[in-house]
């Protein structure tokens, strides 16, 4: 047999445009509902498949699924003051001293660099962003 025969493969792609969202303004209240639109989305998968032959009615598959083949990053969901995934806005204004210190340029007031990465970390929650490229490898049988 050719080693194509039995062999398949499927490509899909989605697209979407943005979804909206309601803005806040700085005091934290909300502006005209669903207004503004996160960014438009896409994605890609890619299968492939090889079934074997055994004897009799026997086969096996070989499988290969690829998911967001091309690793695109969208945007799941925003934080309603900036519109960004990554910056709620509350320290939108930190910038550093000559000496290296944070500081907080709309109050002058000192910001801890502790204070500044546990806020990072915890504003940079990992569902605002979709999942990476996934890769799933098997076998199938069938008797």
């Amino acid at each position: 047999t050719f080693i194509t025969d039995d062999f398949s493969t499927n490509f899909t792609f989605g697209l979407a445009s943005g979804s909206p969202y309601t803005p806040l303004n700085d005091n934290g209240s909300a502006m005209d509902m669903n207004s503004e639109l996160k960014p438009s989305t896409y994605s890609s998968n890619l299968k492939l498949q090889k079934k074997i032959r055994l004897a009799g009615k026997s086969s096996f598959r070989v499988y290969c699924n690829i998911g967001n083949l091309f690793n695109k990053k969208n945007v799941n969901w925003v934080y309603g003051k900036t519109g960004s995934a990554t910056n709620d806005g509350k320290y939108t204004y930190i910038g550093t001293d000559e000496e290296g210190h944070y500081i907080d340029t709309k109050s002058e007031d000192y910001v801890s660099s502790e204070t500044v990465e546990i806020y990072n970390s915890f504003i940079k929650n990992p569902t605002a962003i979709s999942q990476g490229r996934t890769l799933e490898i098997g076998v199938s049988f069938n008797f």
